[in-house]
């Protein structure tokens, strides 16, 4: 069963990470299309990170703060300290930083299910915000410079992948077969001994981890960061993208994240209007989704 899931995990992927490489060697060539395909592709391993913990059917809007506390952590680092050591060691510290952060929120928010849990992380989110905003010491609401520009076609389809084989793993192993057995019954799954609490914490922390580590790569690409980028927005872009592409599937939500961002890059007009636009379609996707299980009987 174990070899079953995890081949089933990778052939989910396999054909987003060739869509992938070929958008990078088709557009990343130029200085502008190198920009949107590291943009596609941080997008998708944010994407990847939210939808390990969507997978269990929780919704959240805050893991924006996850990105941020990635970005924040690894420019700051590397803006002192020199060379791939300095990057490196940022991005370690990012991903630590979210990793604590996750433990500290989670045992707190993951008490609530459903909508509370949704506007309970959309507070841990705004919260953030609020706080980059206004501490001085990375850069308050003028945002952080000077952050080296590391972050190439290359070595972001490098972590494209990373983000997407670890996301496999874990959906093909028993911790994502017990994911998704909460995900179907909490109740259920708690009566045959499964610690629910536990679960959620381990996918909601290595979620964060995910999402962080491309965050850490977010800064990367402008040598710029502000808090205006890891607001609500971002985790609605995230969000999205989870719905879309399907939860629990890791390659749809990867897909669709990269379509989105290409999608606001070629019409750019569109990117005001983005949260009626995405209203619509969640709307028009829950009604789809509704008539589906009326007509499948469940």
């Amino acid at each position: 069963m174990k070899n079953k899931n995890s081949r089933k995990a990778f052939r989910n992927i396999a054909p987003v990470c060739l869509t992938a490489g070929i958008a990078a060697l088709v557009f990343g060539r130029g200085a502008y299309g190198a920009q949107l395909v590291c943009r596609m592709l941080i997008s998708a391993s944010m994407a990847a990170g939210l939808d390990i913990f969507a997978g269990l059917g929780q919704l959240s809007l805050g893991h924006a703060v996850f990105a941020a506390a990635g970005a924040y952590s690894c420019a700051l680092i590397s803006a002192r300290t020199a060379g791939s050591s300095g990057i490196a060691a940022g991005l370690a510290a990012g991903t630590a930083a979210a990793v604590l952060l996750a433990l500290v929120s989670g045992f707190a928010l993951l008490k609530l299910r459903g909508d509370y849990l949704a506007l309970a992380s959309l507070g841990l989110c705004e919260t953030g915000r609020v706080f980059m905003e206004n501490t001085d010491f990375i850069g308050g609401a003028a945002g952080l410079y000077g952050i080296p520009k590391f972050a190439g076609p290359l070595n972001t389809f490098v972590l494209f992948c990373f983000c997407a084989t670890v996301c496999a793993v874990f959906n093909g192993s028993k911790s994502g077969f017990i994911s998704r057995v909460v995900a179907q019954d909490e109740e259920a799954a708690s009566s045959i001994g499964i610690d629910v609490r536990r679960v959620k914490i381990a996918a909601f922390t290595l979620s964060a981890c995910i999402t962080a580590l491309a965050g850490g790569f977010y800064g990367g690409i402008f040598g710029f960061i502000s808090p205006r980028d890891f607001g609500c927005a971002r985790s609605v872009d995230m969000l999205l993208a989870v719905i879309v592409g399907g939860a629990g599937t890791v390659g749809g939500p990867m897909l669709a994240a990269m379509l989105t961002e290409a999608f606001f890059a070629f019409f750019p007009s569109a990117a005001e209007p983005r949260m009626i636009i995405y209203a619509l379609a969640l709307i028009f996707l829950t009604i789809a989704r509704r008539r589906r299980v009326a007509e499948n009987g469940l």
